[in-house]
């Protein structure tokens, strides 16, 4: 059995992050994801799966999303019926005006949570 010191870890660190710069950007935010906040882990479990599933744009609260897996549903807001229901669309609702972004899902996970009133 091979027991790893700190140094083994090294050069896993530096390939992984060569790693991540290689993947697709993000489908919400055009862009290679930033860490998530340290601050998502104080929230309950069934809010930070929501989050995590508007990273990446699958979230069964968009309708853009259930169009896409059931036929029948239309994309639009419901709020506003005016644009796709989308992730950036949240942010950007005339009908729900907000100063959050979609970066917030990433940077301020509890102000988007509060907004979208994912913990009622």
């Amino acid at each position: 059995m091979q027991i790893f010191t700190g140094t083994a870890y090294a050069p896993f660190t530096a390939k992984q992050s060569s790693t991540r710069a290689n993947f697709v950007p993000n489908r919400v935010l055009g862009a290679s994801p930033p860490d998530i906040s340290p601050l998502e882990n104080l929230l309950p479990r069934s809010v930070r799966t929501t989050l995590a599933q508007l990273h990446s744009g699958h979230c069964r609260l968009l309708n853009s999303y259930k169009a896409r897996i059931t036929s029948g549903i239309s994309h639009v807001c419901l709020e506003c019926g005016v644009a796709s229901h989308s992730v950036d669309h949240l942010f950007n609702c005339q009908s729900n005006p907000t100063q959050l972004t979609a970066q917030d899902l990433w940077d301020e996970p509890a102000a988007v949570a509060d907004f979208l009133n994912l913990d009622n």
